[in-house]
């Protein structure tokens, strides 16, 4: 992930920007770990009703102290917003969600690790941003990490 996002590249790293990087990804994870354990029972759609309930409540403070006073939304803000709502919230989270469910936290948690790489892709086919060759050699090193870790689980399942 270091190597397709960049702060290898020499280009000066925003530290808070990592700090908040590395605040997300310790709240999913520990999301991902309590859903697993306490929320396998919940229907996916109430569990992510109530992981963005207390997703805003969390974040409310930070609104509160950095936030800026809201403008008129135009049609591309309300576009993104219903993306962001429906796609990746509900859409995306619901399916995080049945992932765990159906193969594992820790399984699910691998297969994350491929987000840096998609956005990469994303970013290259809609943005037109060029793919470099530490992209390539990124997810290499996930993929790897990947068949290392699924493989030995099904050689125990097989066993």
């Amino acid at each position: 992930m270091v190597v397709i996002s960049g702060v290898a590249s020499g280009v000066p790293v925003d530290i808070g920007g990592v700090l908040m990087a590395t605040g997300g990804m310790l709240a999913f994870a520990s999301g991902t770990v309590f859903f697993r354990g306490q929320g396998a029972g919940l229907p996916v759609l109430q569990a992510n009703f109530w992981q963005s309930i207390a997703g805003a409540v969390a974040l409310l403070p930070m609104a509160m102290v950095f936030g800026q006073p809201l403008a008129a939304p135009s049609t591309a803000t309300m576009i993104a917003m219903t993306h962001l709502v429906l796609v990746v919230t509900i859409g995306g989270m619901s399916l995080w969600l049945v992932l765990i469910r159906i193969s594992g936290a820790s399984t699910a948690s691998s297969y994350h690790l491929l987000n840096p790489f998609f956005g990469v892709l994303l970013a290259y086919l809609i943005l037109g941003e060029p793919l470099r060759m530490a992209d390539f050699i990124g997810v290499a090193l996930i993929v790897i990490g990947l068949l290392l870790t699924t493989l030995k689980r099904w050689r125990a399942k097989a066993c």
